[in-house]
């Protein structure tokens, strides 16, 4: 259904550009020469097309079956993000500063991607409000991973673990926001 709402919304698109370019040349542009009628038309195709978009979008993206899986992949993937981050920074004696880099890529970059595609199930389940609280926390945390990432390539090892803790910090805080709006219902 989505791609019939997308083929409708190209057709309308295209068909109305194409209906107001084709009589128009260099020397004689005047409103007078596109057809209204058929530009109706094409405008018309192309809002059924958009409903037909909004639609679909909103029936699959509240579906219960997938609300309760992306739930429990938000659900999983910050509790392995808080512990892989405390485990990388009691760990932090043992590894090199210039292999940091390299650890998060391998060890966080599948839950945090993990997270970010099941994330705006937050708004259907509880609303934008809570939505905003806890994107702001798992944000800042994945900001100060990112700047532990480019210390590490850096080799500024202060910096590196200054920003792992901050990460750690605060993806456990998204992590008990979760656990708060789930208990809540």
């Amino acid at each position: 259904m989505r791609f019939f709402g997308g083929l409708l919304l190209m057709i309308g698109f295209f068909g109305a550009a194409f209906i107001t370019v084709r009589h128009a040349d260099a020397e004689h542009l005047e409103w007078q020469t596109i057809e209204w009628g058929w530009y109706a038309v094409a405008f018309a195709i192309g809002l059924v097309g958009v409903v037909v978009l909004r639609v679909t979008a909103k029936s699959t993206g509240t579906q219960a079956h997938k609300l309760d899986a992306d739930l429990e992949a938000m659900k999983t993937s910050l509790g392995r993000l808080v512990d892989k981050l405390a485990a990388m920074t009691a760990g932090r004696d043992d590894v090199s500063v210039y292999d940091v880099h390299g650890r998060i890529d391998d060890e966080l970059m599948i839950d945090l991607n993990a997270f970010v595609e099941a994330r705006e199930t937050l708004i259907h389940l509880y609303g934008l409000q809570p939505y905003a609280d806890l994107m702001n926390r798992f944000a800042l945390s994945e900001r100060n991973i990112n700047r532990a990432w480019s210390a590490s390539a850096d080799g500024y090892i202060d910096e590196v673990w200054i920003c792992m803790e901050r990460a750690q910090q605060e993806m456990t805080a998204a992590r008990d926001l979760l656990t708060k709006y789930v208990s809540k219902g």
